[in-house]
């Protein structure tokens, strides 16, 4: 958890205002996910540009490399999104 809020205070684009987080959620099978929130200003940033240089970095920070079409990284809709 340590290494992805790192990761999220030094990707480029993501404001430090409110904090970026890191929260873990428990899975049925007994596993944990980490969820990352973040905000940023969609006006001035390609959120996607954002998004894929943040899964590079969580990769990288874990030691792997990401899959080309991971089906565990997911990302919220717009409507999920709270403005």
């Amino acid at each position: 958890m340590r290494a992805a809020g790192e990761q999220l205070r030094e990707t480029e684009g993501i404001a430090r205002e409110p904090a970026p987080q890191v929260v873990p959620k428990l899975d049925i099978d007994g596993g944990v996910t980490l969820q990352v929130w973040y905000w940023l200003d969609y006006r001035s940033v390609d959120d996607n540009a954002v998004a894929a240089d943040l899964v590079q970095r969580l990769y990288a920070a874990g030691g792997r490399q990401p899959a080309a079409a991971d089906p565990a990284i997911t990302r919220p809709s717009r409507s999920d999104i709270s403005t």
